[in-house]
């Protein structure tokens, strides 16, 4: 069963402050040069259904295991206050186990495709058979969190149809009472026991196989296909704009709150504000601005600086360059 256990864990992030201004602050740095370039939270077309229903029975998996990882947690974290795990307490976590910007979802960041040519098969018994180069997926982990892609979008849905379904019924009071049985929750046997009653009986882990088989197969006539897992490589997103997107998620779409705010002029003078570290100018243009305590003003005056770096390396790669003699003419 396949296992998505970092090294260590995502820390809960401590929410900034749910206005306006700091949805502005993730817009900002694609603003200055462009009023209608913004920061958004990354939009993906899943992969067609041959891919996903070889998937499937793998992400039941990882939401077994990270789920115990979580309730694990949260039951230390009770004890310590001299408390029990409630079902509360369980959906709460279960309920954002498939939102990657979210930090029950973080895990999502972590699965990773990767296409691998095999050995080849031969055609025929009777004679020997020109070979013919055979292509698989597998499915792993990396040990950090990525930009999320077509994978993460893909994995996302699976999750989500996954709890919804009739095979989750029961998934949270199991939960519940092995977090309050006293004893690790999280090794294998809990493990491949939660498992077994909630993913084993589904037709998606019993034709796993045969979904694995179908997969190849297209993989191996369709060079699109394969191209387009291949490029979608994890790639290791920056802390703080992993963040930036969980707060961009907060505010876009669970608060409902609109970028389209501020005009130019205020959204140029308001990054200014952050880079230069000038909180009064920042609440000169918007007065909430005064919610912010010092480490998180910091925490975005950091974010802002990066940013305004990586703008200006971009600059200095699209400036066309000196022809130096007549061949470059």
């Amino acid at each position: 069963m396949p296992c998505c256990s970092p090294p260590s864990h995502v820390a809960p992030t401590r929410p900034l402050v749910t206005t306006t201004l700091l949805l502005l602050v993730c817009v900002l740095a694609a603003a200055l040069g462009c009023a209608s370039a913004r920061k958004q939270l990354p939009l993906n077309t899943p992969y067609p259904p041959v891919v996903q229903n070889a998937l499937r029975c793998d992400v039941c998996s990882f939401i077994v295991v990270n789920s115990l990882y979580q309730i694990e947690a949260k039951r230390e974290e009770q004890q310590r206050k001299r408390l029990q795990v409630r079902e509360d307490d369980v959906l709460e976590e279960v309920e954002n186990m498939c939102v990657p910007f979210k930090d029950q979802g973080q895990w999502i960041r972590q699965v990773a495709l990767q296409v691998e040519e095999v050995a080849p098969s031969e055609r025929g018994t009777d004679r020997p058979a020109a070979a013919t180069p055979r292509h698989h997926m597998s499915v792993g982990v990396v040990d950090y969190y990525s930009k999320c892609g077509r994978i993460c979008e893909t994995v996302a849905v699976l999750c989500e149809e996954w709890m919804d379904s009739g095979y989750m019924d029961g998934f949270s009071s199991r939960l519940v009472k092995e977090a309050n049985a006293g004893r690790s929750i999280s090794d294998a046997p809990h493990r491949d026991a939660v498992f077994d009653s909630f993913c084993a009986p589904s037709p998606h882990c019993k034709k796993h196989a045969i979904f694995v088989r179908e997969l190849d197969l297209a993989l191996t006539t369709d060079t699109e296909l394969r191209a387009s897992i291949d490029a979608d490589r994890p790639q290791e997103i920056e802390t703080e704009e992993r963040e930036m997107e969980t707060m961009l998620h907060r505010l876009t779409r669970e608060q409902g709150q609109s970028a389209d705010v501020f005009s130019r002029d205020e959204i140029r003078r308001m990054k200014e504000a952050f880079v230069t570290g000038n909180k009064e100018d920042l609440q000169a243009v918007d007065p909430t601005a005064f919610d912010l305590t010092d480490d998180e003003f910091s925490t975005l005056k950091d974010y802002m600086h990066g940013e305004e770096r990586k703008q200006q390396q971009q600059q200095r790669q699209r400036r066309p360059s000196a022809p130096s003699d007549a061949d470059d003419l």
